[in-house]
């Protein structure tokens, strides 16, 4: 059966940017000194929502004023600093679609994603410029790379500081751009789906804004149980922990930025100076992934710091496991609020409710419908039978970026997108997750494409074939582990890590080790069969603990 949330909310009327400019100009009124963001490691380094209007606007300026055109790409390689949230919300007032990468990413990665997205600017910091700098070469697009100076070092003549934005006049009516909310691109973030390389998500205005309605709305509703509105958590601090080049993190910042809450942005993510913060600013939610939640339910720090404001977790980016959660809460009196999303659905198609049950993420949003099909008879699954999961809704992306057949097989013939994850839901509606997607690696919440690294290895001199697939890590959740076929002796596996390591950001490496085999085992029609792999090395994992 097809379910479908028993809440619509109308059509936004107006694009994100246009809306969260309005929230900043109210919170300039009538509280002038609320701070929208604060920088972790120097608390004098803040912005007020009135200087975040006003530089959004300057950043807008300088785009529109300097020829950058409606529907192109600028690209940002930044750590979560108020600059990042600056300059993105910025560029979407002036008609440009925002593309970020991690800063983990290397210049072979970023060079793909600069390529790929079509981008035409680069925003960075000097930190990163050296890779950047690599990665912009032989991409003729790539009009302007500016980047934030955070130390007194001169920039290279052919680089524009930041700061030139940021003296661009603030009279810029962001309004006299047309925007197509059904069609133009606000973001557009890189995931791998549910298998294949990192692909270009297609976000548009639409998806977005409704993101953000159905968002506030879930909140408003949990509030408005405990009998408050939403408006008490204005001038509340959340702690800027996840990455912002994420879907999930670009979005918390947007949407607590819209809901007047200052936000500490943490540029490296230490736990000792999370719990600091928690204690110093009293945070009663803290917005967590899994790898996280994990460090601090083992962690003897947690006895040091008083986090009685603590009310809640939420948690995403990949299920948390029952022995956590029942770890976590045995040392805090909180409950664990879990959603369910994909980068293709611009952040998720169920939020968490106020009551639900620990272990599951969260029930169907607003506007949007699911279905659930048996892996064996392809039929609609009732409550309690564990299938694919199928969603459709407003949120759901326009489609990959140039890749029109990789979007085709993303949806079926009703519409519905493809998660590629195994789940069930029970009576009251609840979504639990059984089996993440399918193929994807998620260390430490980050997501690994196997097809990634097994293209890259397999330019390898020597190297006949090759399979990666995630194994579990106490520390990181998966890494990714590579059994590999070579041609005699050779490639050594001190020269293959060396060559990956060269190539790809720091979590996407081989940590889980390598195993040399004869052969993939691959179904008759050549489909790899990870699953046997994964035996092959739990067997490996035993008969060395036997020894």
């Amino acid at each position: 059966m097809v379910l479908r949330s028993d809440v619509n909310l109308a059509r936004p009327k107006q694009p994100l940017h246009l809306a969260l400019l309005e929230k900043c100009a109210y919170f300039e009124k009538e509280m002038p000194d609320l701070v929208a963001f604060r920088n972790s490691a120097d608390h004098s380094d803040f912005l007020t929502y009135g200087r975040l209007k006003e530089n959004i606007l300057r950043v807008g300026n300088y785009f529109h004023s300097n020829g950058f055109k409606k529907g192109e790409v600028c690209a940002f390689v930044l750590p979560n600093c108020w600059e990042f949230a600056v300059s993105m919300v910025g560029a979407w007032t002036a008609g440009m679609t925002a593309s970020a990468a991690s800063v983990q990413f290397t210049h072979y990665e970023i060079h793909h994603q600069l390529v790929d997205s079509e981008a035409v600017v680069v925003i960075t910091e000097d930190t990163y410029l050296e890779k950047v700098l690599q990665a912009v070469k032989d991409v003729p697009r790539i009009r302007e790379i500016i980047s934030i100076q955070s130390c007194p070092s001169p920039l290279p003549p052919n680089v524009i500081p930041f700061d030139k934005l940021l003296s661009t006049s603030p009279n810029f009516d962001p309004q006299t751009i047309s925007i197509d909310m059904d069609n133009d691109l606000i973001t557009l973030p890189y995931s791998s789906g549910t298998t294949g390389a990192p692909k270009g998500v297609m976000i548009t205005h639409l998806n977005l804004a409704y993101t953000l309605d159905i968002f506030l709305d879930n909140e408003r509703r949990k509030w408005e149980a405990m009998g408050v509105g939403l408006e008490i958590i204005i001038g509340k601090t959340s702690l800027a922990v996840l990455p912002q080049y994420h879907a999930m993190g670009m979005f918390t910042m947007v949407s607590l930025a819209y809901s007047g809450v200052q936000q500490v942005m943490f540029r490296k993510y230490n736990l000792r100076s999370l719990l600091e913060h928690t204690e110093k600013f009293e945070v009663t939610v803290l917005i967590l992934v899994p790898a996280i939640i994990t460090q601090l339910a083992s962690s003897p720090l947690l006895d040091q710091f008083d986090l009685s404001s603590v009310m809640s977790i939420s948690c995403g980016s990949a299920p948390l496991s029952k022995n956590v959660i029942d770890k976590i809460k045995s040392r805090l009196p909180i409950t664990i609020r879990q959603s369910y999303g994909m980068t293709e659905m611009s952040l998720g198609s169920h939020f968490s409710r106020l009551d639900q049950p620990d272990e599951a993420t969260g029930k169907l949003n607003a506007n949007m419908e699911m279905k659930v099909l048996s892996q064996e008879t392809g039929k609609e699954c009732g409550p309690m039978e564990v299938g694919e999961l199928r969603v459709k809704g407003p949120v759901v992306m326009k489609g990959y970026k140039n890749r029109p057949d990789d979007t085709a097989k993303t949806f079926d013939e009703e519409g519905f997108l493809i998660t590629g994850d195994l789940v069930y839901y029970d009576q009251d509606g609840y979504l639990y997750v059984c089996e993440r997607t399918k193929e994807l690696i998620k260390v430490k919440g980050a997501q690994v494409a196997p097809a990634e690294l097994e293209d890259l290895i397999l330019g390898i001199d020597g190297v006949l074939d090759c399979a990666v697939t995630g194994i579990p890590d106490e520390r990181n959740g998966e890494v990714p582990r590579a059994f590999i076929v070579r041609r005699g002796n050779h490639p050594t596996e001190e020269e293959i890590h060396r060559y990956v390591n060269e190539r790809v950001a720091r979590y996407k490496r081989l940590d889980g080790g390598i195993t040399f085999i004869d052969a993939i085992p691959r179904t008759p029609s050549g489909k790899m069969l990870r699953r046997k792999l994964k035996e092959l090395y739990l067997q490996e994992t035993n008969s060395k603990s036997k020894l």
